[in-house]
């Protein structure tokens, strides 16, 4: 009886022990895997940053001498096509401000 108790005993200690361990593995990948994901998001955040220009975008057409704040003014209305560029490089070629806006 005394040697089933006891064998009984080491056996719910051995569960437990095994049980810990898996919780404290599963927890080290949790943790491992909410790292990777904040870095993933860094990493495509500091990409987005340097692939946007700096400042305020503005429409511009090939031959047009104004620069346009909304792709929807009306001075664009005969556009065959806009470009979007900071408003510094519009006011750096030269470009105003359209009448409209």
């Amino acid at each position: 009886m005394e040697a089933a108790r006891v064998a009984e005993e080491a056996r719910k200690v051995e569960e437990k022990r095994v049980a810990d361990a898996k919780a404290a593995e599963d927890a080290k990948n949790r943790a491992n895997a909410r790292a990777a994901a904040e870095a993933k998001e860094a990493e495509q955040k500091r990409q987005a940053s340097e692939q946007q220009p700096q400042g305020e975008m503005v429409y511009i057409t090939a031959t047009g001498k104004r620069y346009h704040y909304t792709q929807s003014c009306r001075g664009l209305n005969n556009s065959n096509g806009e470009t979007q560029v900071t408003l510094s490089d519009a006011q750096s070629r030269g470009l105003t401000k359209c009448k409209f806006e």
